[in-house]
């Protein structure tokens, strides 16, 4: 007070944004000059956008004057969600997020990635066929297979029974069909003959892989009359493979199915390594666990346990 006047004390308002700045006052007994204000607020008097007023925002500027700067500040708005890219594969884990201004060490603006364990997995990758994933991220493992399989066939003969009856399944005409993928199935028709189909006959194999797509192709089954425990000679037994590994098919005369026999394997020293006596089966022994033998030749005795009769063939052991 000065000769019974009353003086104030304002603050200067260089931004115009009614909060002054404490740094910078005038005292006057006639009120506010222009440009200056009552309040001293402003922690920077520069910039309208910055006063207590103002509203925090990610920008690294302490916007509302409360001495916190961005994520420091718990009244922050604006933050960006970013998502764990644990794999760096830049692809984000929708379901690890965290919100924040600046982009932590280790995180990621998408969130599109399916497998954030796997950096190979992710949108858009190259899918690769038939592993069962889902590289890049369409919902579709392997996506959709659209190669169709190799079918593969061979011919064959077969005897009629002693019904006057012979049957065949897709394994018997089958010469190593394929497919990328896997195959489901493979079916082959017909696969029942009688005595009217004696001759050549002409079959269709059809080779199912897992997505549906399928392949035919066909054989020739011929189909002999029925032979007798008479015919059971050299010329009627197919053994194969021929070389062999871990087993072997014997094919016998189909008049011989449900037959007993005794199959015995020599060395070159006449010692005996295998004896078995096994029971026909659709006109086929299977000769089984002949791994262990070594590479070397042998021969094969197979006695039919009806007639007596045998037969002996060579055999070679391949691995």
């Amino acid at each position: 007070v000065d000769n019974g006047l009353t003086f104030t004390t304002y603050y200067a308002d260089s931004d115009g944004d009614t909060f002054g700045d404490p740094s910078s006052t005038v005292s006057t007994c006639d009120g506010a000059p222009a440009g200056y204000v009552t309040d001293n607020t402003d922690c920077d008097d520069t910039a309208a956008a910055v006063n207590p007023a103002a509203t925090e925002i990610c920008d690294g500027i302490d916007n509302d004057c409360d001495g916190l700067i961005d994520d420091a500040d718990p009244s922050v708005s604006g933050q960006t969600t970013w998502y764990a890219d644990t794999d760096g594969d830049t692809f984000g884990n929708l379901a690890d997020s965290i919100v924040s201004c600046n982009q932590p060490a280790g995180y990621v603006a998408d969130n599109t990635d399916c497998d954030d364990t796997n950096n190979t997995v992710y949108p858009g990758a190259p899918e690769i066929q038939c592993n069962g994933i889902d590289e890049n991220c369409n919902g579709m493992a392997d996506d959709v297979d659209s190669i169709n399989p190799v079918c593969l066939t061979k011919d064959i003969t077969v005897q009629l029974d002693g019904t006057g009856n012979a049957s065949i399944v897709a394994a018997d005409v089958d010469n190593g069909s394929s497919d990328n993928c896997g195959i489901d199935t493979m079916t082959v028709s017909p696969s029942n003959f009688n005595s009217s189909n004696t001759g050549d006959n002409i079959v269709t194999l059809t080779v199912t892989d897992l997505e549906g797509n399928s392949t035919q192709c066909t054989a020739t089954v011929t189909v002999e009359d029925t032979l007798g425990i008479d015919d059971f000679n050299l010329n009627s037994v197919r053994i194969t493979p021929n070389p062999f590994d871990s087993y072997i098919y014997v094919y016998l005369p189909l008049g011989l199915h449900n037959s007993d026999f005794e199959v015995k394997i020599f060395d070159l020293n006449g010692r005996i390594v295998y004896n078995h006596r096994m029971t026909s089966n659709g006109g086929r022994l299977e000769v089984n666990g002949l791994e262990q033998l070594e590479e070397a030749p042998y021969f094969i005795k197979i006695t039919s346990k009806i007639g007596g009769n045998s037969i002996y063939k060579k055999l070679i052991k391949h691995e």
